[in-house]
């Protein structure tokens, strides 16, 4: 049995020519609808003509450099008198039943308004029966320059014992000794020259044993001793009498006494200032306490 090809339908044929009559129309519209709708949308323009040159940013002026604070202006050098003891702390006991701190206050008051009768401006670490360490006391005295101190005791012990004494330190404690050799210039291991103490210590007292007839028994150097081993400035300690040696109580209770012992006091202190070169401060002299009055 033959074969029998098979043979599109003959009504597909004019199916086909409509389907691409209508696909080349369809093209057609496009062509038309893009054309009528880009016609009117401009060119790019190139890129060189639409950069806009940016205007440059001002630099500002380099600002003028802030000017240093000015050093704070420290008051000229004084004088510290350090009334021993004070507070809970008694200090010695007199045969009168008379305490230390008691007399230490009254004698270095009188001396402090004495120097400042002369045009020496001064400060106390205290001025009141007010309890101060001795660590506050030299911290005090080391605050800012200090043209010397002097601290005020009276001595006790047997009832035959009597006189004036005056003590400095030398050399100071280390850390101190540390900050003299800066000053000067050393390096640590340098050797420094004693301080001017044990010059103040001898002008002392060799004038208040003048002023007061006191028996003289020198003068001595105790680094151990607290406040003058940490104070920067020329520093001594005077034990002015034995509260406990019945002549010396009795002159102690004495106003009278008690003037000629301010007085050496005094002129001990301003003739070692002389000698080294000072003069009172041309400030009003004013009061400058720890403790406050």
């Amino acid at each position: 049995m033959a074969t029998r090809t098979s043979q599109p339908h003959a009504s597909a044929v004019p199916h086909a020519r409509v389907a691409l009559f209508f696909l080349a129309a369809s093209a057609s519209a496009l062509c038309l609808w893009q054309a009528a709708t880009f016609k009117n949308i401009p060119p790019l323009a190139s890129p060189s003509s639409t950069l806009v040159t940016p205007t440059p940013i001002p630099i500002p002026p380099t600002p003028p450099p802030i000017p240093a604070p000015p050093a704070p202006v420290l008051p000229p050098p004084d004088i510290v008198i350090d009334p021993g003891h004070g507070g809970s702390d008694p200090g010695r006991l007199g045969k009168d039943g008379q305490h230390e701190k008691k007399w230490a206050l009254a004698i270095s008051q009188a001396l402090a308004t004495q120097l400042r009768a002369s045009g020496w401006k001064v400060s106390l670490t205290r001025d009141a029966d007010t309890t101060v360490s001795l660590l506050d006391r030299s911290t005090f005295a080391n605050q800012r320059p200090r043209l010397l101190l002097v601290s005020i005791h009276f001595n006790s012990g047997e009832s035959a014992a009597s006189g004036l004494e005056t003590y400095f330190s030398w050399p100071r404690q280390p850390e101190l000794m540390a900050k003299l050799h800066a000053a000067a210039g050393l390096s640590a291991g340098a050797p420094l020259p004693p301080d001017d103490s044990a010059a103040l210590a001898a002008s002392i007292q060799q004038a208040a044993c003048a002023a007061t007839g006191s028996r003289n028994r020198g003068t001595h150097n105790r680094p151990s001793l607290s406040v003058t081993s940490r104070t920067l400035a020329p520093a001594v300690l005077v034990e002015c009498g034995f509260l406990t040696h019945p002549d010396e109580a009795g002159n102690i209770r004495s106003s009278s006494w008690r003037a000629k012992l301010v007085k050496g006091l005094a002129t001990g202190i301003t003739s070692w200032l002389a000698a080294s070169g000072k003069s009172p401060s041309s400030s009003p002299p004013s009061p400058d306490n720890i403790s406050g009055p």
